[in-house]
Protein backbone atom coordinates (compact mmCIF):
# COMPACT_ATOMS: atom_id res chain seq x y z
CA UNK A 1 0.00 0.00 0.00
CA UNK A 2 1.31 3.06 -0.95
CA UNK A 3 0.98 6.45 1.06
CA UNK A 4 -0.75 7.73 -1.46
CA UNK A 5 -3.40 5.59 -0.72
CA UNK A 6 -3.20 5.78 2.80
CA UNK A 7 -3.46 9.27 2.73
CA UNK A 8 -7.05 9.04 0.25
CA UNK A 9 -8.38 7.84 3.52
CA UNK A 10 -7.34 10.70 5.48
CA UNK A 11 -7.96 13.77 3.23
CA UNK A 12 -10.14 12.16 0.69
CA UNK A 13 -12.56 15.16 0.16
CA UNK A 14 -9.18 17.17 -0.67
CA UNK A 15 -8.05 16.64 -4.02
CA UNK A 16 -4.95 18.84 -4.07
CA UNK A 17 -3.40 16.60 -1.17
CA UNK A 18 -4.09 13.25 -3.37
CA UNK A 19 -2.56 15.25 -6.59
CA UNK A 20 0.07 16.15 -4.11
CA UNK A 21 0.90 12.89 -3.10
CA UNK A 22 1.02 11.05 -6.66
CA UNK A 23 3.51 13.89 -7.91
CA UNK A 24 5.70 13.20 -4.37
CA UNK A 25 5.65 9.48 -4.68
CA UNK A 26 6.77 9.88 -8.29
CA UNK A 27 9.98 11.73 -6.99
CA UNK A 28 10.51 9.34 -4.34
CA UNK A 29 10.60 6.26 -6.77
CA UNK A 30 12.89 7.76 -9.13
CA UNK A 31 15.00 8.47 -6.11
CA UNK A 32 14.08 5.51 -3.98
CA UNK A 33 17.89 3.83 -4.16
CA UNK A 34 18.98 6.24 -2.29
CA UNK A 35 16.07 6.29 0.58
CA UNK A 36 15.96 3.14 0.69
CA UNK A 37 19.00 2.51 3.15
CA UNK A 38 17.15 4.88 6.06
CA UNK A 39 15.00 3.32 8.57
CA UNK A 40 12.93 6.47 9.50
CA UNK A 41 10.67 4.33 12.09
CA UNK A 42 13.43 1.94 13.15
CA UNK A 43 16.85 2.42 15.48
CA UNK A 44 19.91 3.36 13.31
CA UNK A 45 21.94 -0.24 12.60
CA UNK A 46 25.23 -1.13 15.28
CA UNK A 47 27.28 -0.73 11.86
CA UNK A 48 25.84 3.10 11.42
CA UNK A 49 24.73 4.69 8.59
CA UNK A 50 26.28 3.91 4.84
CA UNK A 51 28.67 6.07 3.54
CA UNK A 52 27.85 7.77 0.60
CA UNK A 53 29.95 8.67 -2.56
CA UNK A 54 29.79 12.31 -3.68
CA UNK A 55 27.31 11.09 -6.53
CA UNK A 56 25.27 9.90 -4.25
CA UNK A 57 25.47 12.89 -2.09
CA UNK A 58 24.70 15.17 -5.50
CA UNK A 59 21.65 12.56 -6.38
CA UNK A 60 20.43 13.24 -2.63
CA UNK A 61 20.30 16.79 -2.83
CA UNK A 62 18.69 16.69 -6.23
CA UNK A 63 16.48 14.78 -4.52
CA UNK A 64 15.90 17.28 -1.97
CA UNK A 65 15.38 20.18 -4.25
CA UNK A 66 13.01 18.49 -6.36
CA UNK A 67 10.38 17.95 -3.35
CA UNK A 68 11.49 21.62 -1.70
CA UNK A 69 10.23 23.05 -5.24
CA UNK A 70 7.15 20.82 -5.37
CA UNK A 71 6.43 21.72 -2.10
CA UNK A 72 6.99 25.59 -2.35
CA UNK A 73 5.80 25.82 -6.19
CA UNK A 74 2.98 29.24 -6.47
CA UNK A 75 -0.25 28.04 -6.53
CA UNK A 76 1.05 24.29 -6.49
CA UNK A 77 -0.65 21.43 -5.34
CA UNK A 78 0.67 21.25 -1.43
CA UNK A 79 -0.09 25.12 -1.33
CA UNK A 80 -3.06 24.96 -2.67
CA UNK A 81 -3.82 21.67 0.06
CA UNK A 82 -2.18 23.86 3.11
CA UNK A 83 -4.44 26.50 2.23
CA UNK A 84 -7.66 24.56 1.90
CA UNK A 85 -6.63 22.60 5.36
CA UNK A 86 -6.24 25.91 7.56
CA UNK A 87 -8.71 27.29 10.03
CA UNK A 88 -10.53 30.80 9.32
CA UNK A 89 -8.32 32.85 12.03
CA UNK A 90 -5.33 31.02 10.39
CA UNK A 91 -6.25 32.37 7.22
CA UNK A 92 -7.01 36.30 7.94
CA UNK A 93 -3.73 35.79 9.83
CA UNK A 94 -1.58 35.14 7.13
CA UNK A 95 -3.62 37.40 4.28
CA UNK A 96 -3.34 40.09 7.44
CA UNK A 97 0.69 39.54 7.35
CA UNK A 98 0.79 39.62 3.36
CA UNK A 99 -0.92 42.97 3.33
CA UNK A 100 1.28 44.89 5.96
CA UNK A 101 3.85 47.51 5.20
CA UNK A 102 7.67 46.68 5.65
CA UNK A 103 8.09 48.48 9.17
CA UNK A 104 5.24 47.22 10.73
CA UNK A 105 7.18 44.16 12.36
CA UNK A 106 6.41 45.30 15.63
CA UNK A 107 2.77 44.63 14.70
CA UNK A 108 3.09 40.66 14.63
Amino acid sequence: MSSTEVYKYEYKENKYFIKYTKERDKIKEKYIDILRPYTPNGPIPKVGLPNYTEKERNRFRKYLKEMGDLMFKTNGNFQKFMWDDMSEVEKLVQEKKCRRRKNDSKYE
